[in-house]
């Protein structure tokens, strides 16, 4: 069986009951939060805020990853920092000083990681591979995540994989849009360690469903030996 994780996609949630929602992904058995940071620049919507994360974590203990869809994130890490999330990916497009900003997180004692847009020429990514704990691979556009995942992002993800391996680098590969059973099958063969699930999704991780993550992790196991 494969072996992966699945965090839930939390800007798809019902904020005005937030901590409820935490709870009921808690109980479904989600590996992981993941939060989109957006400062309506970047992409036109705004996300969490670094105080959002921050009340978040008071009520959970499952891992908090803030994905940074923000122009010129380091603006933005001296705040985040300082709250108890464990990883912070940014963009490549978005930041000049990469490296910069990638030793910031790192010397805060939080897991750094690169997020990269679906279009971007990986070849952008290489120099910051040993910077990195984590790489968020977009397999769509995010301000229309309602899109199928193109092709070629499912070899985007085995390019990545077999570098990350040559070089013995410890990075664990994010997959990030929408991503059906067979999607997230593919992602995961080609080496992707973490899917991020829309957890009000009636096609993966539905809200009303108890079993419904634990059907789509087994149908996702299950394809991965086919796809």
């Amino acid at each position: 069986m494969a072996s992966f994780l699945c965090a839930a996609d939390m800007k798809t949630v019902d904020l005005a009951n937030l901590a409820e929602c935490v709870r009921h992904l808690e109980s479904q058995g989600i590996d992981e939060l993941h939060f989109d940071m957006a400062d309506g620049r970047f992409i036109p919507q705004f996300g969490f805020s670094a105080a959002m994360i921050g009340a978040v974590k008071e009520v959970t203990d499952l891992p908090c990853h803030a994905h940074l869809l923000i122009e010129q994130p380091e603006r933005m890490l001296p705040a985040l920092l300082k709250t108890p999330v464990d990883t912070v990916s940014l963009h490549v497009e978005a930041c000049v000083h990469v490296h910069r900003a990638l030793s910031l997180i790192k010397d805060s004692g939080k897991q750094a990681g690169l997020a990269v847009l679906p279009t971007t020429a990986l070849t952008k990514v290489n120099y910051c591979l040993p910077l990195i704990d984590r790489l968020v691979l977009l397999g769509s556009d995010p301000i229309r995540p309602a899109v199928a995942m193109p092709r070629g992002s499912f070899e985007r993800v085995r390019i990545l994989h077999e570098n990350i391996q040559y070089n013995e680098y410890a990075i664990e590969i994010d997959v990030d849009g929408r991503l059906t059973a067979e999607d997230g099958a593919r992602c995961v063969r080609f080496g992707a360690r973490r899917l991020v699930v829309n957890p009000t999704d009636a096609s993966g991780v539905g809200e009303d469903n108890m079993e419904a993550l634990e059907y789509y992790r087994q149908e996702v196991a299950m394809l991965s030996q086919t796809v």
